[in-house]
């Protein structure tokens, strides 16, 4: 049996005035991550019970005008429009005026992200790495049907499930999905085509396919997943780029032929000749893998709300399919959340 990273139990974030923070029927337990534009926090829904995650964005510090605000709500309305197994769920946004804020409410990976199983070091099957990348080919190739690119797929934005599904999303940098005109990202796990100059050449080719910059960044997620170590290091983007061009990729010498092949063609620096998404999923490294795999984390154990906290209740309104920032920036809401209107607003979803 394969070994089993030990179970998290995670604790309430410490709050100095002793309250239950609660935006509507949320309750706010636990900052589970950071990013420069967010953060993202742990809730519980009162009503089903049920922990999601919820991206904040204070409005004044991430977006200060309308024309800023433009990424979250691309986001917003793109991720409504992206409905896939392998991709994160959205819920909601909600946009709460006495804190300044937007708060995206989604799916919680209860068996925390990739990046947390890497970290524990733990030696991961073979098998169970397959069925997870296979997953998440079929959420990228289901995102590229669709006319998006990520841009930054990497560990700790593929989220893991107990019952055994592996799916993208996005809790670190304060963006989901992007069209393929914006360049963002993390610098480790970027295509070199992106910030090296000896690439210049190759951008004026038409044919040049920006989801090509995904199977790249999923490629070094493949490798780090199996090694533990990133394939191309250093202290910047420049020192990677030198790294690809005068190294390359070196992979150990006893690992499998399919794997080797798959990797050296999700690497290859040049996009024209790399592997595309479609001839990836064909990989005979795929071949035996199964639609869900045995996680070999435990779930994180949630905290539950304190109870004996008086409650410290935040008003939010439900943005609908036309919201903008500027917009909810004047926004009062008059009623505060109470029993009756928590009634009222279940009764006439």
């Amino acid at each position: 049996m394969p070994p089993i990273a030990p179970l998290v139990t995670l604790t309430c974030d410490d709050n100095t005035n002793r309250f239950q923070r609660k935006v509507n029927q949320y309750n706010l337990l636990k900052t589970i991550g950071q990013g420069a534009n967010c953060k993202v926090v742990l809730i519980q829904d009162s009503l089903n019970r049920k922990y999601y995650a919820a991206k904040v964005f204070k409005l004044a510090k991430t977006y200060p005008n309308a024309k800023t605000s433009l990424p979250l709500e691309r986001e917003v309305r793109i991720m409504k429009k992206i409905h896939h197994e392998n991709i994160v769920n959205f819920r909601e946004v909600l946009f709460a005026p006495e804190k300044n804020a937007f708060y995206l409410i989604m799916e919680w990976g209860n068996c925390g992200s990739l990046q947390n199983l890497i970290d524990t070091k733990i030696k991961i099957a073979e098998k169970t790495i397959a069925s997870i990348f296979r997953q998440l080919v079929n959420g990228l190739s289901y995102l590229h049907s669709q006319g998006f690119v990520h841009q930054d797929i990497k560990p700790s934005n593929v989220l893991l499930f107990s019952d055994g599904t592996a799916k993208i999303g996005d809790f670190g940098i304060g963006h989901s999905f992007q069209s393929a005109e914006t360049v963002v990202g993390t610098p480790a796990y970027q295509a070199p085509e992106i910030f090296d100059d000896s690439y210049d050449d190759l951008t004026d080719l038409p044919a040049l396919d920006p989801a090509k910059e995904d199977v790249w960044s999923l490629g070094v997620t493949l490798f780090e997943t199996l090694f533990g170590k990133l394939p191309f290091t250093g202290e910047n983007v420049y020192e990677i780029a030198r790294t690809i061009r005068k190294i390359g990729l070196v992979l150990p010498n006893n690992i499998s032929g399919p794997l080797s092949d798959l990797l050296f063609g999700m690497l290859n620096p040049d996009p024209t000749k790399r592997l595309s998404l479609d001839e990836v999923k064909e990989s005979s490294f795929f071949k035996d893998s199964s639609d869900r795999f045995v996680p070999p984390i435990n779930p994180v154990e949630p905290p539950k709300p304190d109870n004996l906290l008086p409650i410290y209740q935040i008003a939010a309104s439900v943005c609908d399919d036309t919201f903008s920032v500027a917009s909810k920036k004047n926004l009062s809401i008059s009623n505060s959340w109470d029993g009756l209107n928590e009634h009222y607003l279940i009764s006439n979803k």
